[in-house]
């Protein structure tokens, strides 16, 4: 099943419905970016959803596979903007050298999400922040244009997702759902990954080791490591 067709009236709703979903997604990742010196948005395209970026960062650094949305990229943001031609799925980047970094919906259309994990690890800092927005697993089926589906290389559940994280090395990891933006289901997407559109994840670079000692004590005295 690639995805449902629908007819003029149904696209105009889906595309109010599509609108309103992004401008909540993109204040939930706004909210959930931390002030950094250094911070990459992973597959900004033009910029059409990286708007407040700059103001949390000293030094953005668009990337992208395509020339001319990196040049537009520059012009929305200015001279405090670097960008950097290249694919996700192989970046040319320092260990340690970022950071942040941010991924909206983009990582469902590499080739190879645990690779484009195991890199952005390696060149966040120490205690940096990844966040990263991918359609819930279910997104398959409501596509109204059957070949984006096709451009969408994975899908998988909150938990999957989680997984993957915890298998590139982001041990400390956060999961909730960003919710229906016209149905009023935050307490569900919140309790229930299930009822969220999309999913976002937020990532801490820590070792393993620095992680366990840390949920032990939290453990030991909330009861409850979050």
């Amino acid at each position: 099943m690639e995805g449902i067709r629908f007819g003029f009236l149904g696209r105009i709703l889906y595309l109010q419905f599509f609108l309103r979903l992004e401008s909540k997604k993109h204040n939930v990742i706004l909210g959930a970016l931390p002030r950094a010196n250094i911070l990459l948005d992973g597959g900004c395209a033009y910029g059409q959803h990286s708007k407040g970026f700059e103001e949390k960062t000293s030094c953005l650094i668009g990337l992208d596979i395509v020339k001319s949305d990196l040049l537009e990229y520059r012009k929305r943001f200015g001279n405090r903007t670097s960008c950097i031609l290249a694919s996700l799925d192989c970046l040319p980047l320092k260990p340690n050298s970022i950071d942040a970094c941010v991924l909206q919906d983009s990582l469902e259309h590499t080739n190879n999400p645990l690779n484009v994990l195991s890199q952005i690890k390696s060149a966040i800092k120490p205690n940096g922040t990844l966040v990263v927005t991918v359609p819930n697993w279910y997104n398959r089926f409501l596509n109204v244009n059957p070949s984006n589906v096709k451009t969408h290389r994975h899908f998988s559940s909150s938990l999957g997702w989680k997984k993957l994280f915890r298998k590139a090395g982001f041990y400390r990891c956060d999961v909730s759902c960003i919710a229906f933006p016209i149905l009023d289901t935050h307490f569900l997407s919140r309790n229930f990954h299930l009822f969220g559109i999309c999913v976002m994840l937020k990532a801490h670079k820590t070792d393993r080791q620095s992680y366990k000692k840390k949920k032990s004590c939290a453990k030991k005295h909330l009861g409850k490591f979050y």
